[in-house]
C-alpha cells in the first residue's frame, strides 16, 4: 500500500506571504474619468501659501504636506467621509487616496485633527476662493443669476440653558435703587459722603474699614454677623450680579437669547416642530448661494427670519468673488422694502417672490 507523501510543500495562500503584484504608481489603477483625477488637476491651481504659513519652519516638520492634507479633507468631504477615523481607514486601504498622498504613509487621525485645529475660516475662505476661480476657468459660470435661500440648523446644545435679553435688562434696571439704598446705609454707619460712589468703590471702602476694625468674618448657623459685614456682603453681591449681566450682555450683542452651553447659538423656532407648540431652541440660520450647480457662498446668521441676513449675505459674496450676480433670486421671506431698495442702489435685479403674492390671487 502506498502512503500518501506528506513531504510535498503545500502551495496554498495561507502557506507564506503573497507575491507584491502592486504596480509603483497607483494612477494607473485609476481611471482618467475618475473624480479624484479632476479634483487633484483643480486644486493642483490653487497657491497655499497662506496654508504654509499656518505650520512653522523652524522644529518638527509634518509628516504629510499641509496641502496634501487639505487634498485628501476636500476628497473625503466629497465622498461623505467626515470622520477623522474614517479618514485614515480611507488612506490605508482606498487607493484614490493613497495615490493623493503621493508616497506619503498614512496619516492618523490626530494628524487630521490637527490639520483641522490649524485651519482658520481666513485661510478656508481663501482656498475656497481660489477653487471657485479655478472651477470658472474650467466650467462656464456666467456669474447671471445666483439662488438664495436659508435653513435653520439646531446647536448641539441644550435647550434649557437659553438666557433672554429682556430679562437680563429687566434684572439690570432693578439694581440702581439697591445701591443708592446701600450708599445711604454706608453713609449712616460710617458717617461719609459715598452718594457718587459706584458699587466697587463702595464695596473697597468697607473691605478698608473693616481691616482697620479688625472684624472678622462669621458664617454659619448661629453666628450673629456684624453690621459692616453684611454691607459688605451686600456690595459684594451687588457687583456680581452687575457683572454677570453685563457679561450676559456683551455675549448677546444685538441678539435677543444665546445658550449658555454654545454661546454662539441663537434661540428661534426650528422648521421641526414635533411638539407643535412652537418651542423655541438653540441653532443657527444657515443662507446658501447656489449658481450653475455650485455653492458659490455659505453665511451663518444669528438672525431667525431670513429677511435681515440678505444684505450682509450678498456683501459677503460681494468680497469672495470678483463678479457680481446679476439676478438675485430668492422666495418671498426675503421680501422687504429695505433690501429691495439695496438691490436697486447696487444694480442687481432682483427675482423675489412678494409677501403678500398668494393673498393678492384671491377673490376677495
Amino acid at each position: 500500500m502506498n502512503k500518501p507523501n506528506t513531504n510535498a510543500y503545500n502551495y496554498t495562500k495561507l502557506a507564506r506571504p503573497r507575491q507584491l503584484v502592486l504596480p509603483l504608481d497607483y494612477g494607473i489603477l485609476i481611471k482618467e474619468t475618475a473624480p479624484v483625477q479632476l479634483l487633484d488637476a483643480v486644486l493642483e491651481e490653487l497657491n497655499y501659501t497662506e496654508l504654509q504659513h499656518l505650520y512653522s519652519s523652524k522644529g518638527r516638520k509634518s509628516k504629510v504636506r499641509p496641502h496634501i492634507l487639505f487634498k485628501i479633507f476636500i476628497y473625503a468631504m466629497s465622498e461623505g467621509v467626515y470622520s477623522t477615523r474614517a479618514i485614515q481607514k480611507q488612506c490605508e486601504e482606498n487607493i484614490h487616496y493613497m495615490w493623493l498622498l503621493q508616497g506619503y504613509p498614512a496619516p492618523s487621525h490626530m494628524t487630521f485633527q490637527r490639520f483641522f485645529a490649524r485651519c482658520s475660516l481666513e485661510v478656508i475662505t481663501n482656498l475656497f476662493t481660489q477653487l471657485m476661480e479655478a472651477i470658472a476657468r474650467r466650467d462656464t459660470l456666467t456669474f447671471n443669476e445666483v439662488f438664495i435661500d436659508g435653513t435653520k440648523i439646531e446647536a448641539n446644545a441644550n435647550k434649557y440653558t437659553f438666557v433672554w435679553k429682556k430679562a437680563i435688562q429687566k434684572r439690570l434696571a432693578t439694581l440702581p435703587p439697591k445701591l443708592i439704598a446701600l450708599q445711604q446705609d454706608v453713609a449712616t454707619e460710617l458717617g461719609i459722603d459715598v452718594s457718587q460712589m459706584n458699587d466697587e468703590l463702595l464695596c473697597h471702602i468697607l473691605a478698608k474699614e473693616i481691616e482697620l476694625q479688625q472684624i472678622n468674618f462669621v458664617f454659619g448657623k448661629g453666628k450673629h454677623k456684624s453690621i459692616l459685614q453684611r454691607l459688605y456682603e451686600r456690595a459684594e453681591a451687588l457687583v456680581d450680579k452687575r457683572k454677570g449681566y453685563e457679561a450676559h450682555l456683551a455675549i448677546m450683542g444685538e441678539r435677543n437669547s444665546y445658550s449658555k452651553t454654545n454661546p454662539d447659538a441663537t434661540f428661534m423656532r426650528m422648521k421641526e416642530d414635533h411638539m407643535r407648540n412652537g418651542q423655541l431652541k438653540p441653532g443657527y440660520n444657515v443662507q446658501i448661494a447656489v449658481h450653475a450647480e455650485y455653492i458659490m457662498g455659505v453665511g451663518i446668521f444669528h438672525n431667525p427670519n431670513d429677511t435681515n441676513t440678505l444684505i450682509p449675505f450678498l456683501s459677503h459674496l460681494e468680497s469672495l468673488h470678483t463678479s457680481n450676480f446679476k439676478y438675485i433670486v430668492a422666495d418671498a421671506g426675503y421680501d422687504s422694502y429695505e433690501n429691495l431698495l439695496w438691490l436697486e442702489e447696487k444694480g442687481y435685479l432682483s427675482c423675489i417672490k412678494p409677501k403678500d403674492y398668494e393673498r393678492s390671487k384671491q377673490r376677495k
